[in-house]
């Protein structure tokens, strides 16, 4: 896994779309949304709900959006502190 992985979920929490947080992190919509996909599998569960729009969170991943300034800082920050 890597960090990058962690950080473009968390935008996608943020934003609730794919093209913006694609945007936000830099790179195309589809590599993006290769790199959620590789988080997906490296994990074992899905994160998103794919079929509505803004994309939704899965159960298992919703209370990310309320509590990740608990864990991760701005994604603005240069690195994770775990």
């Amino acid at each position: 896994m890597e960090h990058k992985w962690l950080e473009d979920f968390l935008i996608l929490a943020e934003t609730r779309s794919f093209s913006r947080a694609a945007e936000l992190r830099h790179v195309t919509q589809s590599a993006f949304s290769r790199r959620i996909q590789a988080l997906e599998l490296w994990l074992g569960a899905p994160l998103l709900d794919r079929s509505s729009y803004p994309v939704a969170l899965t159960s298992m991943m919703s209370w990310t959006s309320s509590s990740k300034t608990s864990f991760v800082p701005s994604h603005n920050y240069p690195h994770f502190l775990f």
